[in-house]
């Protein structure tokens, strides 16, 4: 073992080499997988990563997400995750082609309120005027528009293909495997799993391919490490030091009878899209919209390269799944979103009318990581009010940094989520990002891996600078001890269970 690493668990301790087994290949577990493949103590002679996804990578919402990356748009808790995942992503994109690999670009976001049924015709919106940019919105609809961010601080990507992408450079690192499996049972450095024949999806929605679709990372990825024996076979992993859980909705369903123990579930979300033969503006339009059947409702609508993407509001309709291919979509909500998109985009509803082939990409659903029983955050930006924050530190969820030294089980959580740490000896979660998993993904990966490679010492490093860091000169001080990435003195603590077995 490194010397700078976290201690070995005692029951792998004559065990020479790291194998880091990571539950899930949504955006979360992939960067994890890769900050870990990454990190200077990775030694390449002995050291190993294994991927096991119970579907394929980005099954779930990391391949169903807008893909809105925000740089300040997060409450106080994830504020500097936010600040570091941003420069990280922009980061990403230019060493590993991000711009012609998964559609990374800067973009621009607004708000807008629209009534179908006064179409008013002002040059006077506000304050100001609706960007002439913006053509593929039909401003005859829009009562009252906002800017909500520019290019400074707001970028999208395709977040399946960066998913995809990004797995497929991690695992040409080398010493990373990649296989498909159905975790059923988790235990001091054992994983059993079973294999999952590739073929027990075909055809489902997850995993459906549109015409469109031409790039490496659009095709659903057969590793060719996966074994392809009966679904009846149960394969065992027995030296694993780390396992790190990062199955999004599914988290607390990895441990089996001690699933209480983490306080996620699932949250169904809707969403489609339309394709774009030709670009339209790079923007991001937030909406509070009276339709012209008089329904009311707020679709979020993201413009792509080549396609518009739009999504409606969670419901709580259908309980979780067992996996992301079971994934129920209800076609009446995915109809919704698409009229209403054609409503208030003329560029589209042309397009429709006039082509033999549908504007139609993707109907699609997926069920958002959510935090329950602390979560208090708005739909959105994610902010959190001062009377919520109050209520929560009243409530105990709030401790300050001294709170924190006696924990043994290092998990940090939001009042929402997500939640990021070590539950106990040689087991980790980072899960319950909600609608922010795509942007605070790579900044989650990294500070994931340092945790798992730092251990004990970024922490100590964390608590040092936290007290300090309202010193002006604390940027001065030369740390003996490697601070974590991100400066996370306002994640709050949550009771982190000390010992899961």
């Amino acid at each position: 073992m490194p010397s700078g690493s976290l201690e070995q668990p005692s029951w792998l301790s004559e065990r020479d080499g790291e194998h880091i087994v990571i539950i899930g290949a949504g955006v979360i577990g992939v960067s994890t997988a890769y900050h870990c493949r990454q990190h200077p103590l990775f030694d390449a002679k002995k050291d190993r990563i294994t991927i096991i996804e119970a579907v394929c990578a980005a099954a779930g919402a990391s391949g169903k997400a807008g893909g809105l990356l925000a740089e300040d748009w997060h409450g106080q808790a994830t504020a500097s995750l936010g600040k570091l995942s941003f420069a990280l992503h922009d980061a990403l994109a230019k060493k590993h082609k991000g711009g012609t690999r998964w559609d990374y670009r800067r973009t621009n976001a607004i708000s807008i309120e629209c009534d179908a049924k006064r179409k008013m015709r002002s040059p006077q919106i506000g304050k100001s005027k609706v960007p002439k940019e913006v053509d593929w919105i039909d401003g005859d609809l829009v009562t009252r528009y906002n800017d909500l961010g520019d290019t400074s601080t707001m970028a999208q990507v395709h977040p399946r293909r960066f998913c995809r992408a990004l797995l497929a450079d991690t695992r040409a690192q080398g010493c990373v495997r990649y296989v498909l499996g159905r975790v059923s049972d988790i235990h001091r450095g054992r994983v059993c799993y079973t294999p999952v024949r590739f073929d027990d999806f075909a055809g489902t929605e997850y995993g459906r391919t549109t015409a469109e679709n031409s790039r490496p990372e659009d095709a659903v990825p057969i590793p060719d490490e996966t074994r392809f024996e009966q679904d009846d076979e149960l394969i065992t992993i027995s030296d694993a030091t780390r396992i790190v859980i990062t199955a999004g909705p599914w988290s607390a369903r990895i441990l089996g009878d001690r699933a209480d123990s983490l306080p996620i579930s699932g949250q169904r979300a809707h969403s489609i899209t339309l394709r774009t033969p030709q670009a339209v503006s790079p923007h991001a339009v937030f909406t509070e919209c009276r339709f012209a059947d008089g329904t009311r409702s707020n679709p979020e609508m993201y413009a792509r390269v080549d396609e518009v993407y739009t999504c409606g509001e969670g419901d709580s309709d259908v309980p979780l799944p067992q996996t992301a291919a079971d994934v129920v979509v209800d076609h009446a909500r995915t109809q919704a979103l698409i009229d209403q998109t054609l409503e208030l985009s003329p560029v589209l509803r042309d397009l429709a009318r006039s082509t033999a082939a549908t504007v139609v990409g993707s109907r699609q659903a997926c069920y958002l990581p959510i935090v329950t029983g602390v979560t208090r955050r708005a739909r959105g930006t994610g902010a959190i009010s001062d009377t919520e924050r109050s209520q929560d530190a009243a409530d105990g969820r709030h401790n300050g940094v001294g709170d924190t030294a006696g924990l043994k089980g290092q998990l940090y959580g939001t009042a929402g989520g997500p939640l990021v740490g070590k539950l106990c000896a040689g087991l980790y979660i980072a899960a319950g990002h909600s609608c922010w998993g795509i942007s605070l993904a790579p900044g989650t990966g990294k500070v994931m891996a340092e945790i798992i490679w730092d251990g004990d010492v970024a922490r100590q490093a964390w608590l040092e600078h936290s007290s300090r860091a309202s010193s002006d000169s604390a940027a001065q001080v030369g740390w003996k001890k490697k601070p974590l990435s991100a400066d996370i003195r306002w994640l709050d603590p949550l009771n982190a269970v000390d010992e899961l077995w």
